[in-house]
């Protein structure tokens, strides 16, 4: 029995690490697939059910307050739509959903890393991979902008004000990548920026201050003032 549970152990470990890196890897590159107009689903959304099913022995962790916080805001959340007359409209659910969806990966993430399990290499990669996606973008290299951007771009005024001001006239570049929004492009590369962080204090050579550099230039190329200011704050 004692090994049994060993092997059910181990194949619920790797489980958890291959939905882990799967859903990193949908978060950070996966585009946007169409349903209808209007509504778009991610590759982690088709993960989610069974990502669900493999954390149901984690169940407990629910009761931490800070699930909590996130579930009375998500009845706050109804409650609004029922003062509001909005309990019909379908749209609303959909960010009830992001915060579910929001808790679920939390909680992937956190028993993953309890397995003390090293992702600096598929880190490095998915990081090359955007850094190569937003140079093509912020350039334009082989008309990449009208080929492959509006499958991330959900808003085609996002792709046709690239570059230009108000008044049509070439501005500055905020960079949208992968994310479809330079904000948000922003907050992604905050992540690698605060992950390739702790390089820096290493007395010897690594390549992570060179990737921790080229992740500051790239939130410097989204312009999105939050991630400045937070990784100004954490520096």
């Amino acid at each position: 029995m004692v090994e049994i549970d060993k092997q059910v152990n181990s194949f619920r470990s790797n489980l958890l690490i291959f939905f882990c890196l799967l859903t990193f890897v949908s978060l950070c590159l996966s585009p946007f697939i169409p349903i209808r107009d209007g509504f778009y689903l991610r590759f982690e959304d088709l993960l989610l059910p069974f990502i669900v099913l493999v954390l149901l022995p984690e169940i407990k962790l629910l009761k931490n307050w800070y699930f909590l916080i996130i579930f009375s805001w998500a009845g706050y959340g109804v409650l609004s739509m029922a003062i509001n007359g909005r309990l019909s409209v379908i749209n609303d659910y959909f960010e009830l959903y992001k915060l579910l969806k929001y808790v679920a990966f939390v909680i992937l993430f956190y028993s993953v890393f309890k397995l003390n399990v090293s992702f600096y290499t598929p880190v490095v990669i998915v990081f090359l991979v955007l850094l190569v996606f937003n140079m093509f973008h912020f350039y334009n290299f082989f008309h990449f902008n009208e080929l492959v951007m509006p499958k991330f771009a959900t808003n085609p005024l996002q792709l046709s004000t690239f570059g230009l001001d108000s008044l049509d006239r070439p501005t500055t570049k905020r960079i949208i990548g992968t994310m479809g929004n330079p904000n948000i492009n922003g907050i992604l590369f905050s992540f690698f920026a605060v992950y390739f962080m702790r390089f820096l204090s290493f007395a010897k050579w690594h390549w992570g201050k060179i990737y921790f550099i080229l992740a500051i230039a790239l939130i410097l190329l989204t312009q999105a003032r939050t991630s400045m200011l937070a990784i100004g704050i954490a520096l």
